[in-house]
């Protein structure tokens, strides 16, 4: 009976791996170029300990590594030629990390993150972050350097391209609220892509220097109803790109601003070997189980600094706004993003059906 008792558990046990075994086959992104099978762990119902789920955590960095290793196999069939100049590689010698801020997708949590590691932060900071960062950790800007090839601990924190994409647009260029990327970008985008009536067009340029003026002069935070000034002023409304004429620029410019710069390209993947690879969509349990397994739990605790305002940026929102997009602009904004797509198995299914027709 005992005999008995044991085959017939083994024989469950067998059948449950074999059905873990066939979901995480099947359950396949929808990346076509592409033919790699992704596997998802729910390290939320695996186990209850600390060691646990550094184990579970463990294993799906192994298998986030080894779908960005075969990717990047079948993105690059031929040797990659990289500038052997660097941008945006930062070291902390001291703890053995070397991190690539990935723009909107929880850069500046983990920028504080490890100042605080380092006894470095004050959160009146905050405005000369970028500055303390650089002051404090050495910059890599060459493949050959040392330094890079010592770090056992490469890391980055990685985000769906659309919702990355959206995150950006919300923050920076919506209503033209932040006025130096309105500047750097925004105004062009506007004057590329914004439909005026044709009765308007010898006017162009004196409506967008109206515009322009208003909008650095700060009244538009406070004034409710606009002035007659700019009444019927197609820069006017709205103020600040659209998302359509956003994405046109995204697709269309040779300009690549970091935070929507796609990720393969930020940091160098395929030539940098990343060997941990958070997801924003699991930010908290995944870099408090990063956090354990780095034995820092004792100095830090995951944050998130910087939400977007205006509420997150998810996938509900994101449809949101790509309804606004035709079929063909999404295409090409898949194609655009497709490296990440593959490498991080992020599916852009939903978002073409959100597109319209």
């Amino acid at each position: 009976m005992k005999r008995y008792l044991i085959k017939k558990i083994g024989f469950i046990m067998c059948m449950i791996y074999f059905l873990l075994f066939l979901y995480g086959f099947f359950e396949v992104h929808n990346v076509k170029s592409l033919n790699i099978k992704p596997l998802t762990l729910n390290n939320t119902s695996l186990g209850v300990n600390v060691s646990d789920k550094i184990s579970v955590f463990m294993k799906e960095q192994k298998h986030r590594q080894s779908i960005m290793h075969a990717a990047c196999k079948q993105i690059y069939s031929h040797p990659i030629f990289w500038n052997s100049w660097l941008k945006n590689i930062f070291v902390d010698t001291h703890h053995n990390l070397t991190f690539c801020p990935v723009y909107k997708a929880a850069s500046t949590s983990w920028f504080i993150l490890l100042l605080q590691l380092n006894g470095k932060w004050n959160d009146r900071d905050l405005p000369r972050l970028l500055q303390i960062i650089k002051k404090t950790f050495l910059e890599i800007v060459d493949f050959q350097n040392p330094d890079l090839s010592k770090s056992s601990n490469r890391f980055i924190i990685v985000r769906h391209p659309f919702e990355r994409l959206l995150s950006c647009y919300r923050d920076k260029y919506e209503g033209a609220k932040n006025g130096y990327y309105y500047a750097k970008y925004g105004e062009k985008m506007v004057d590329l892509y914004r439909i005026i009536p044709e009765a308007q067009n010898n006017l162009k340029t004196t409506l967008i220097r109206t515009a322009n003026t208003y909008l650095k002069s700060g009244a538009i935070r406070t004034d409710i109803k606009l002035p007659h000034t700019l009444q019927g002023n197609p820069y006017a409304s709205p103020f600040g790109p659209t998302f359509p004429e956003f994405t046109r620029f995204v697709l269309e410019s040779t300009e690549e601003d970091n935070h929507w710069k796609p990720i393969y390209k930020l940091c160098y993947l395929c030539r940098i070997d990343y060997n941990f690879i958070l997801k924003f969509e699991n930010l908290y349990s995944e870099s408090q189980s990063f956090i354990d397994h780095l034995n820092y739990s004792s100095i830090i605790k995951p944050r998130w600094e910087n939400p977007t305002k205006g509420g997150n940026t998810g996938e509900d929102r994101t449809c949101d706004y790509f309804k606004q997009l035709s079929k063909d602009t999404v295409r090409g904004l898949i194609e655009k993003y497709r490296k990440d797509l593959a490498i991080f198995q992020y599916s852009p299914d939903k978002y073409l059906e959100c597109a319209d027709k």
